[in-house]
């Protein structure tokens, strides 16, 4: 026996018409929403942020060597934008932003120690895991093409940042106070960028045998305590951020901290000879660049903050020091 099934032909159009109403709906939104979200983090947009006093033509940048070291209340008309960790490659990037909003800038000190050509020390804090998550909630807006693509990994952090940043998908946004900020429409200070370093000013002083060793194997050495050899890397990027500033016609000071006598005995000797040629290449190649070496410079025990790093009443030394010899070098150029 044959049944006689009825279709509602009308009614079938019509769920059909309405389900591409809505799914086209659907897609216009995610596509609004996107493009809302990219362009709240778009960092073009917020160049203000960058732009400085047409006072300060001295830029004080790299890890938190310089970060602890160099006080800019002493070396005047300058801004300390050191921050803890920073490689060259990320200093890169930070460096294009200041110097194309400020073309008052006439000079960039940088740090330059042993530990900046370790590839260890240099670049750990990229592609281990633990730390990538900090790294890339820091820099990753400021990158171009070129620095994505150079990072890239199908690591978790990584496409997080994809994902938020590039397609403008609204991850975690209740931990996102830059974002919350905007959605409120409040205003949007350089403190806001986490990648924006200043002066670390401490009074403390705690300089320890264990520590010294703990700093060592963490600069140099793998989990194998064989040194890796130096960073490619970060080398290929300190050649870029001064041939930047030569461009520009930006002198660059080289600066190499004090740091405690026990801590330099135990930088391995590969080190040292890499450091000396890398330094030695980068004089040589680039007329625009001083070196600065403070590796040695005695200070009292009270002077650091630890091992390789001073307090604010080392920094105070070191930073007279440093502002004589921009203040000589400025009276020579109008000779």
């Amino acid at each position: 026996m044959f049944k006689v099934i009825y279709i509602d032909l009308n009614n079938h159009m019509r769920q059909k018409y309405f389900q591409s109403i809505y799914f086209a709906f659907l897609i216009v939104i995610s596509f609004s929403m996107s493009y809302y979200y990219r362009s709240i983090y778009n960092i073009k947009s917020y160049k203000y942020v960058f732009e400085l006093n047409k006072d300060i033509n001295t830029l004080i940048i790299g890890d938190s060597h310089p970060m602890s070291s160099l006080d800019p209340d002493i070396i005047k008309n300058s801004k300390n934008i050191s921050l803890d960790s920073e490689n060259y490659f990320f200093t890169y990037y930070k460096l294009k932003y200041y110097i194309s909003y400020n073309s008052h800038i006439k000079n960039v000190i940088l740090g330059f120690s042993t530990h900046n050509v370790s590839k260890m020390s240099s670049e750990m804090f990229i592609f281990h895991e633990p730390t990538e998550k900090q790294v890339l909630e820091r820099y990753y807006r400021i990158l171009d093409f070129e620095g994505k693509y150079r990072i890239m990994s199908s690591r978790k952090y990584f496409i997080i940042s994809v994902l938020k940043y590039d397609l403008g998908i609204p991850l975690e946004i209740y931990k996102d106070d830059f974002l919350l900020k905007k959605l409120f429409n409040r205003n949007i200070y350089e403190s806001d960028y986490k990648f924006v370093g200043e002066f670390y000013k401490s009074d403390k002083s705690n300089v320890n045998n264990k520590d010294i060793q703990k700093k060592i194997k963490e600069y140099y050495y793998n989990d194998h305590m064989i040194y890796p050899g130096e960073s490619d890397l970060n080398i290929e990027y300190l050649n870029k951020i001064i041939e930047m500033c030569s461009k520009k016609g930006i002198k660059v000071y080289l600066y190499s901290s004090p740091v405690f006598p026990t801590f330099k005995e135990l930088i391995p000797k590969e080190n040292l000879i890499d450091f000396e040629r890398v330094k030695k290449d980068v004089i040589q190649n680039h007329k625009n660049t001083v070196y600065i070496d403070h590796t040695d410079y005695v200070l009292e025990r009270k002077d650091y903050g630890d091992q390789d790093h001073l307090n604010s009443l080392g920094a105070k030394v070191v930073s007279h020091i440093i502002y004589g010899i921009l203040l000589k070098d400025n009276e020579n150029n109008f000779k």
